[in-house]
């Protein structure tokens, strides 16, 4: 995902969007409250987007971890199907983990309007057999480092060598005015598919049940998690929840969940609740097997990693005995969130590819669920990724992983990592800068070299050589 500086902005909380990204049509009687087909409402105006996206700044309450100011992004589609993207952005309950510089979570708006316009995956709106080419877009954003969850400013105290520190989760407020802005724009939507990755697979499946609340009449609903199985301690259920003021926020309007305890609120439950509650939908998962950052955010958890695999196993089998809905898709592998990738196209679970699973979700068909035992067949096929040059117990820096191979990359640019920094993306120029390495996923992306499959760093890559 590259990052460009920001062409389109709007402004909520103001009278009027900026000329130079979109037009505008002011009411004769007052501010609009509704617009026609194409249009955006933003501030009482009728805004037409000049851009793929737009970016829009709501203002008011909401604020990201350190006080800075808190977005989200829209892409007007042309058909009435509304795709909910939840963005990941890691998460913090104490001084050391919630540190300035602390790799365990975003703190800012770190996408713009060019990097998601230029982001490979679901996002590539130019792709025709992208399932969700023609539908509208929310991109939520997460600054907050609680899931979006949160309302809460705690002062934590000093611990771990990092000093006393206050933050503001407010992931629960800023979503809600994203909701908000939403129930204004999309007032009847034909389909919605409510979707996230990583910490943002948490945040969907909360903002999913508040969603379908006020939607009631929409039939069509669709939740997808992306590398978020929900594998969590009992320490992060009560310290964590605790410190966000998580668990105020739970839908109330759901018997189970408002007499649940906060122990009791882990993710098998409220997604087994959310199941039960919400009839004739899917929630849907994907992930892979041995996914190396839900592991090691498992130990920062206080679990011991090498049970994640077996927890995450135990998961799948609880939440499909008690959910009718469920439905997963398992590939082999560590890699870590797909669904911004180009390895979206590739994956292959027994015969299955999850574009084409992911497609009948889209198009609310169930699917059947799967999971890979042995990725040396041809009906397993495993994207390779960079998930071990990031590791380490001391966070997890998912943003650094922005390619695995030239397609996933503009023209004229080249997917390097850079195994010094723990990083991969894409560079201009027809070679990668002295000491990087090619990333691959077959031979195409070689021009005069063969990928070859190699182990870096624990994992294991295509490297042209």
């Amino acid at each position: 995902m590259h990052r460009l500086a920001s062409s389109s902005v709007l402004l909520l909380g103001t009278a009027l969007a900026s000329a130079s990204c979109s037009s505008t049509t002011s009411p004769p009687n007052g501010p609009a409250t509704s617009c026609q087909q194409g249009k955006l409402l933003i501030a009482g105006q009728c805004v037409t987007p000049t851009s793929a996206w737009t970016e829009i700044k709501p203002g008011g309450t909401t604020t990201c971890l350190r006080g800075d100011p808190y977005s989200f992004f829209v892409h007007q589609g042309t058909s009435n199907k509304l795709l909910i993207y939840f963005a990941f952005g890691g998460f913090c309950y104490n001084a050391q983990l919630c540190a300035v510089g602390s790799p365990n979570c975003v703190p800012t708006i770190n996408v713009d309007t060019n990097s998601l316009a230029n982001t490979s995956g679901i996002f590539d709106l130019n792709r025709p057999d992208n399932p969700f080419k023609d539908w509208s877009w929310v991109y939520v954003p997460e600054c907050t480092a609680d899931f979006e969850w949160g309302n809460n400013a705690p002062n934590y105290p000093a611990t771990g060598g990092s000093p006393a520190i206050t933050v503001h989760h407010n992931g629960f407020v800023n979503v809600t005015a994203v909701r908000d802005w939403i129930y204004q724009n999309f007032t009847s939507p034909d389909r919605i598919f409510v979707s996230g990755s990583s910490g943002g697979g948490d945040a969907a499946l909360l903002h999913y049940s508040y969603l379908r609340h006020h939607y009631a009449n929409v039939a069509n609903w669709t939740l997808l998690a992306d590398s978020s199985f929900g594998v969590t301690t009992d320490q992060f259920t009560t310290t964590g929840i605790s410190n966000w003021k998580a668990y105020d926020n739970r839908p109330m309007w759901i018997p189970a969940l408002a007499n649940a305890t906060p122990a009791q609120s882990t993710w098998d439950f409220s997604e087994i609740q959310a199941s039960q509650y919400h009839q004739n939908a899917v929630i849907a998962e994907f992930g892979t097997s041995y996914d190396t950052l839900e592991t090691i955010t498992y130990g920062i958890m206080g679990g011991t990693q090498s049970d994640w695999h077996a927890k995450m196993e135990a998961h799948l089998q609880n939440v499909s005995g008690q959910a009718p809905g469920f439905r997963y898709l398992v590939a082999q592998g560590t890699a870590h969130v797909v669904l911004n990738q180009g390895s979206f196209y590739q994956y292959q679970v027994n015969g299955t590819t999850l574009r084409d699973w992911v497609a009948k979700l889209a198009n609310g068909e169930d699917v059947t669920s799967a999971q890979c035992v042995d990725s040396s067949t041809s009906n397993c096929k495993v994207a390779p990724q960079l998930p071990a040059l990031d590791g380490g117990s001391a966070g997890v820096v998912e943003s650094q992983i922005l390619c695995l191979g030239n397609t996933e990359c503009n023209q004229g640019e080249q997917c390097c990592a850079n195994v010094a920094s723990k990083s991969a993306g894409c560079v201009s120029g027809a070679s990668c800068p002295p000491g990087g390495l090619q990333l691959c996923m077959d031979n195409s992306e070689c021009t005069s070299n063969t990928c070859t499959q190699l182990p870096v760093q624990g994992a294991t890559l295509g490297v042209c050589q």
